[in-house]
């Protein structure tokens, strides 16, 4: 797969877009559009301006996207600080209740050595 092909295919499903959608956009069948993204077709600049309008970028776009460029680019309304704040505090949440968890299995297992060393002594004796 072509990166641009890889890079297309990423902006499209950001969209949610399916490939009918494209392809019925860009009246061509979905797949001489797989072709594209798959990498098996150059598209011409015509048609990458056009798979490029539909998408909402620029032809540049299409060729130099990556990931990161969804959340700075494709989305500017997401609040990228407050996701990721979002997700360190499940992780911290998570760790936390991992954490209160082992210290009651500790608690447990303190209890039970604590039974077999008075089972152990009740027979020794």
């Amino acid at each position: 797969m072509s990166q641009l092909g890889t890079n297309i295919r990423k902006i499209r499903e950001f969209r949610d877009f399916t490939i009918q959608n494209m392809a019925d956009a860009l009246e061509i069948s979905p797949t001489t559009y797989s072709k594209i993204e798959n990498g098996e077709k150059d598209p011409k600049q015509g048609e990458l301006e056009k798979i490029a309008n539909v998408l909402g970028a620029t032809v540049p776009e299409l060729h130099t996207f990556h990931n990161r460029k969804i959340i700075n680019h494709f989305a500017p309304e997401f609040d990228q600080q407050a996701v990721y704040k979002e997700a360190d505090d499940r992780y911290v949440a998570a760790l936390r209740a991992e954490n209160t968890q082992l210290k009651l299995e500790i608690v447990a297992l303190r209890e039970e050595r604590l039974q077999l060393n008075q089972l152990l002594t009740t027979r020794s004796r």
